[in-house]
């Protein structure tokens, strides 16, 4: 998707992408009519891992800028516009990031004059924890997962589905240790069940991969 892009001054674009930026010598022709085309973005992620935003940036002749800077900015929450990196290849950049909660991205291109910057429109992540798949416990005949990161002595609802793709209902509410970790003792007979975690603390709603329980799997 291409974004037309908003002229705003170099003040703005030092504010949104902080003074670590530094700027090629050498401006594009035609700086005032230039695009950013981010091409792609990773929508979601599980904590810790990266997302990645690829795109390019091109003069009013639909030519690669070869010149300038192009620079990652993320908000959290309310937050401040924060630096993340900047790119010395601004035609075809490509940024990485490891959020670990819901975070917007921009890109923003600088020239060497002075006098303008482009911010393409706002990417918004969404992220989630890092739930296990239940694992079972045959000697103790129970199920036992856990969630990251630091999730202790907190909420995770537990849910069943017969065999077949009927729906998930809830079995019980469990709360995790100190260790992150929560156990349930389930009833020996064929069943898929799953652990659920709230949306908290700018970190979405996730559920775990299912498991299936057998009455021969237990000891």
């Amino acid at each position: 998707m291409n974004h037309r892009l908003r002229v705003a001054s170099l003040a703005t674009a030092t504010a949104l992408l902080g003074s670590g930026i530094a700027v090629v010598a050498s401006a594009p022709a035609h700086a005032a009519d230039v695009d950013v085309a981010v091409t792609s973005w990773t929508k979601s992620a599980q904590v810790g891992k990266n997302v990645t935003i690829k795109g390019t940036i091109t003069d009013a002749e639909g030519d690669p800028v070869t010149t300038g800077i192009a620079g990652l900015a993320r908000k959290v929450g309310n937050g401040d516009w924060q630096p993340v990196k900047d790119d010395q290849s601004p035609q075809t950049f490509r940024f990485t990031d490891k959020p670990t909660r819901a975070t917007s991205y921009r890109v923003v291109y600088a020239d060497q004059t002075g006098t303008q910057a482009y911010s393409s429109v706002q990417m918004h992540v969404k992220v989630h924890r890092a739930v296990g798949r239940p694992r079972l416990l045959p000697r103790k005949g129970a199920l036992a997962g856990p969630v990251k990161p630091a999730y202790k002595h907190s909420r995770v609802v537990i849910q069943e589905r017969a065999i077949g793709s009927g729906p998930w209902e809830r079995v019980k509410v469990v709360k995790t240790n100190a260790k992150s970790r929560w156990v349930l003792r389930v009833p020996k007979k064929y069943m898929h069940y799953r652990a659920v975690v709230r949306a908290s603390h700018g970190l979405a709603w996730t559920a775990s991969p299912g498991t299936l329980v057998r009455p021969r799997d237990f000891r």
